[in-house]
């Protein structure tokens, strides 16, 4: 929980150097040693139904999740950390822990990182929803929408 701004720099240390990919990246280890590895992609999700206590769904995102990890490894998810922490720097500048100066400091900073991890909004996106579905348990398919949507715009910003 953040109340002052030492839990506000906790929390962002957090995000930036761990974050929810160090727990990803240990879950997908756990799989890769369980075997996932050696299975064609297409048929990871009856691996999972057949060796964790998981449904459909779950089984197919599990799968889904560690062909992430294969493709973009540690990093995968590493766009939701990132993005979660870039939103939370204005929050803690609302709140009077940063100020203006220390908020924009630290988004520039961490743009910096953000530029250097991905090569693409589309790379910085896709790892985003990774991200969020892992984090959330359920699909990003609304949020995708927003995304094409905002890509398709006349007015893009990602023109």
């Amino acid at each position: 929980m953040v109340t002052d701004k030492a839990s506000a720099e906790e929390n962002m240390d957090w995000l930036t150097k761990e974050g929810h990919r160090m727990e990803f990246a240990d879950s997908m280890a756990y799989l890769e040693e369980s075997g996932i590895a050696e299975v064609p992609a297409g048929e990871r999700a009856a691996f999972m139904l057949e060796n964790f206590e998981v449904d459909e769904q779950e089984a197919q995102n599990y799968a889904d999740w560690y062909g992430a990890y294969e493709e973009m490894g540690e990093d995968a998810i590493a766009g939701w950390d990132y993005s979660r922490a870039m939103s939370l720097l204005g929050y803690y500048y609302l709140a009077g822990y940063y100020t203006e100066v220390e908020a924009l400091d630290a988004s520039l900073a961490l743009a910096k990182t953000i530029q250097g991890t991905f090569d693409s909004w589309d790379s910085f996106m896709e790892s985003y929803f990774i991200g969020y579905e892992y984090w959330a348990g359920e699909l990003s398919d609304e949020r995708r929408g927003v995304y094409e949507d905002l890509k398709a715009a006349s007015d893009s910003p990602f023109n």
